[in-house]
């Protein structure tokens, strides 16, 4: 029995590395990779292109209803506001337990947009 036990956890922190693998590789097609030969695969500066699309491809993946998701963007000169709404059966997919899975999202894209020093908030409305 504790040989399962094991095996379990093994196989969910597999399966988690896995998972954010495949959102840095998400990250990196939607912002233009990292460094190459000195100069960015992008432009360089945070759109609400990249981001928005970011965050509504996860929350479709989240939801049961993914064509009630609806995304728009606010993009002052020092913050991007992303909000999304989606059918209120599926807000609590969104959140998360404890509101972690939005704080996951909110965490990819801060992270992401720091770096060009622009600032995004994502906002669950209902």
């Amino acid at each position: 029995m504790g040989g399962t036990m094991v095996f379990t956890k093994v196989h969910r922190e597999r399966q988690a590395g896995l998972q954010i693998i495949m959102v840095m590789k998400l990250l990196k097609k939607i912002f233009g990779g990292g460094h190459s030969g000195g100069s960015r695969a992008s432009s360089g500066a945070v759109t609400g292109e990249g981001p928005t699309a970011f965050v509504e491809y996860v929350v479709r993946e989240l939801v049961d209803d993914p064509e009630a998701v609806r995304v728009s963007v606010d993009e002052n000169t020092d913050k991007l506001v992303i909000s999304v709404r989606c059918a209120k059966n599926d807000m609590g997919k969104v959140i998360g337990r404890q509101g972690r899975t939005v704080s996951a999202i909110r965490a990819l894209i801060a992270s992401t947009a720091k770096r060009d020093g622009k600032r995004v908030v994502v906002d669950i409305v209902d």
